[in-house]
């Protein structure tokens, strides 16, 4: 749906012809139904049309020399140049490149997780012969019922 905001955004697009024939028919919908928009689009095509009336102007005779000149005396630009904008940010990556490698290599202070899984270990090796007899421990709650008749 198309409203006032982007119809002024998009209205010089097509006044032009330069808009998409979808972008034409929701502008048109909106011209047809909207007051304001319509007559600011009859304001701009008449400027364009006055606009058009003015021949454009030659450019001086010595335009492409002095632009040649211009272009000549403008420095080169390096290939690299392109790739690296700000050199005080390529040395700021290189330097967190650095540190991150420096701070990687510092072994961790974390305990070793051995003696956490010895323990474990050890609590089931205590608890075995209580599974040795897992199947009485299984039957447990129906012995205790005969015992209790």
């Amino acid at each position: 749906m198309m409203n006032c905001e982007k119809m002024e955004r998009e209205l010089i697009a097509y006044l032009d012809g330069r808009a998409p024939a979808s972008l034409r028919r929701e502008i048109d919908l909106h011209l047809a139904t909207c007051p304001a928009c319509h007559a600011r689009a009859a304001e701009f095509q008449q400027i364009s049309n006055l606009l058009d009336e003015f021949p454009a102007p030659d450019p001086s005779p010595y335009f492409d020399a002095r632009l040649r000149n211009r272009l000549a005396t403008e420095p080169r630009r390096s290939w690299w140049s392109v790739w690296l904008p700000q050199p005080r940010l390529a040395l700021a990556t290189a330097a967190l490149l650095i540190l991150g490698a420096w701070v990687s290599t510092f072994p961790p202070d974390t305990p070793p997780p051995a003696p956490v899984q010895a323990e474990e270990e050890f609590r089931m090796i205590k608890d075995m012969p209580v599974l040795e007899n897992y199947d009485v421990l299984a039957n447990l709650d129906a012995l205790s019922e005969i015992a209790a008749d």
